[in-house]
């Protein structure tokens, strides 16, 4: 992933879980929803926070 260059991390997998987030892509309801409007940089800061998303998810399962 470059600044440039932001796709969508939505993998066809649409449906929230209980904490509201998307069990595709780990976006919530409101960044899924503005994802067309948002400038780059607010997408990449949506993809860094996504990979913290998935370490978090990733230590409530293996502990």
């Amino acid at each position: 992933m470059t600044i440039s260059n932001v796709e969508s991390p939505c993998i066809g997998v649409c449906q929230l879980d209980e904490d509201n987030l998307c069990v595709g892509c780990l976006r919530t309801l409101s960044e899924i929803s503005l994802w067309s409007r948002l400038s780059r940089l607010q997408k990449a800061a949506i993809m860094l926070e996504i990979k913290n998303r998935e370490e978090k998810l990733n230590q409530v399962g293996n502990g």
